[in-house]
């Protein structure tokens, strides 16, 4: 009996030394009974872009003005009775008329975005 009680003894002491290392080591990580716990914050994933009338209308001039400049290409495409495309050469315009509608094309985009622009910088007063 004396060896089963000395045994004993050992495996105690062993599970002692082994508990005893294993919870220093926990206690350098920082995650012994929760040393290191963090709270609940607010984390934001992305940063919302705030969108203004301005953006909407500077976006909606870019398109409406390249629409415009587009079509004076596309206005001589067609479609016939038989739902097939041509090219309609009556339609074409001369280059003077062609420098005449880019002209005014040209002025009113500058016109328009002066005026977005002024307009939204006098209104956030």
């Amino acid at each position: 009996m004396a060896k089963n009680e000395q045994l004993k003894m050992r495996s105690k002491a062993t599970f002692f030394v082994f508990s005893r290392i294993f919870t220093y080591k926990l206690k350098m990580e920082g995650s012994y009974l929760n040393e290191n716990t963090q709270t609940s914050q607010k984390v934001e994933l992305y940063n919302k872009r705030i969108i203004t009338i301005r953006t909407v209308l500077n976006i909606y001039g870019v398109f409406a003005f390249i629409g415009l400049i587009l079509s004076v290409f596309t206005i001589p495409v067609s479609v016939s009775e038989d739902m097939q495309f041509f090219y309609n050469k009556k339609l074409l315009m001369g280059q003077m008329k062609i420098k005449e509608f880019l002209l005014f094309i040209i002025s009113a985009a500058v016109a328009y975005f002066v005026l977005v622009n002024i307009y939204d910088k006098y209104t956030k007063k």
